[in-house]
C-alpha cells in the first residue's frame, strides 16, 4: 500500500489490515519522527531462504487484501 498509513491486527490474530482513514471524537495526538526502520526476516527458515517470489502474483495477492 503506497502512502502513508496505519496497520491493525485484531486482538486474536486472526486478521490484520491498512487503516486508511479514520476519526475521532475525542483524544490526544502524539507525533514524532522516524529515522529508522528495524526488519527481521527468519533467514533461519530455509523455506524463506530460497522461496521464490513471482512479483505479478504478490501484487495480485495486494490488490485483493485491500
Amino acid at each position: 500500500m503506497a502512502g502513508y498509513h496505519l496497520h491493525f491486527i485484531s486482538d486474536d490474530l486472526s486478521f490484520g489490515g491498512h487503516v486508511m482513514d479514520y476519526s475521532i471524537t475525542e483524544g490526544i495526538i502524539e507525533i514524532g519522527a522516524v529515522d529508522q526502520l528495524d526488519q527481521r526476516f527468519p533467514i533461519q527458515d530455509r523455506k524463506y531462504l530460497f522461496a521464490k517470489f513471482k512479483a505479478e502474483e504478490i501484487r495480485e495477492d495486494i490488490e485483493q487484501s485491500e
